[in-house]
């Protein structure tokens, strides 16, 4: 069973360091060690190789005077002293001193730790994890990225009138403990800045799963909501494109991040130039962006889930308001996609309202590419 220690390293009394009294480090200091609870005695705390650092500790990577640490009354600095791998908060190296807080991830060279603080009101500490891999999330990252440790599930999307699949959405799906979920392997790769990386890591790896299945089955690739729409995506998806020959792509990206309409334009027409389609994701889930749609319209619109509820969908005027947004998308030649269908009565309400296409749990679930029906 993993323990938990709480050590202070060549600390001064609080009476001496008050600003730093209940801020602690938690991490390993070694492969073979529990998880520690490293207590910041001292101001300023200073890290590294070197015996005579607060705390030392014992990786070749790590400095001999690697890092320190200043508490004062309303912030804690991480100060990296020109180490020679880096110091990190939140997977960013650092080179100025740099506000860090609670729950923040701190890695000098190879060794992580998470910033506590004790709970005053409770007289307990910052929850830490039972075993030391499930509070390392740069390590668990690492896996996932690294060592290729996430799958690529796909849902058909069905056209309307006969229910036929005529594309596939690609959604990734992780067996690292702690970030099983889409939500929260995205969260944690946001937070250490790698969600481009994950996300463009996906992308290929959709492409690269459907190789076996007919290349008249279209893919829908997601975008992160943080991913510029500029010249680095669009040479990344232009490897996707050569990599998926002529499969037909349609990348999906959210109406919150659709980016002034010139921008929007010229990202649209790189995406023509490459022979990939375009959907505005969640339509509605925020603000409808009719503009948008009228100046650069997509190939497809996908309306939220939450818009099409059973019991939204029983709403006369609800109804309504769908059937004119469908004609207005109709109008400008663009495909409407139903979200999120989950019983026979709401694919019934959509195919009745004029959506082109249909997707969802009722119509089917994700899936590996290997159940997936071969055409």
């Amino acid at each position: 069973m993993t323990t938990t220690t709480t050590i202070a390293l060549n600390t001064e009394s609080d009476s001496q360091a008050p600003a730093a009294k209940g801020w602690y480090l938690h991490g390993c200091l070694s492969p073979s060690e529990g998880l520690t609870r490293i207590r910041i005695g001292k101001v300023p705390f200073r890290l590294g190789r070197g015996s005579r650092n607060d705390c030392c500790l014992p990786s070749l990577n790590v400095s001999k005077n690697h890092a320190r640490i200043i508490v004062a009354v309303d912030a804690v600095i991480v100060c990296d002293l020109g180490s020679t791998n880096g110091t990190f908060v939140n997977g960013k190296r650092i080179t100025d001193p740099t506000p860090v807080g609670e729950g923040d991830l701190l890695q000098f060279a190879d060794m992580e730790f998470c910033l506590g603080r004790a709970n005053a009101a409770s007289g307990g500490h910052t929850a830490v994890a039972a075993r030391p891999e499930e509070g390392w999330l740069l390590s668990r990252l690492h896996e996932v990225i690294n060592q290729d440790r996430f799958q690529m599930a796909f849902q058909a999307i069905v056209a309307a009138h006969d229910l036929r699949p005529m594309g596939v959405e690609a959604l990734v799906r992780c067996e690292v403990a702690g970030l099983e979920s889409p939500l929260q392997l995205f969260e944690a790769a946001a937070r250490l800045g790698l969600e481009d990386r994950l996300s463009g890591l996906c992308r290929t790896k959709a492409v690269v799963s459907l190789a076996g299945h007919s290349s008249l089955l279209g893919l829908f690739l997601n975008t992160h909501p943080h991913e510029h729409l500029g010249p680095e995506l669009i040479a990344s998806l232009a490897k996707v494109r050569e990599q998926a020959g002529s499969r037909p792509l349609v990348l999906e990206i959210h109406e919150s991040t659709v980016p002034d309409l010139r921008a929007m334009r010229e990202f649209r027409a790189a995406l023509g130039a490459l022979g990939i389609g375009i959907a505005y994701d969640d339509f509605g889930k925020g603000q409808a962006r009719l503009l948008e749609l009228s100046e650069v319209p997509p190939d497809f619109l996908k309306f939220d889930h939450s818009l099409l509820k059973d019991e939204a969908l029983a709403s006369p005027s609800h109804r309504a308001l769908l059937e004119k947004l469908i004609r207005h998308a109709a109008d400008a030649g663009v495909s409407t996609v139903a979200e999120g269908l989950e019983s026979a009565a709401a694919v019934d309400a959509c195919r009745d309202l004029g959506f082109t296409h249909l997707q969802g749990y009722h119509l089917g679930r994700p899936v590996p590419a290997d159940q997936l029906a071969r055409r």
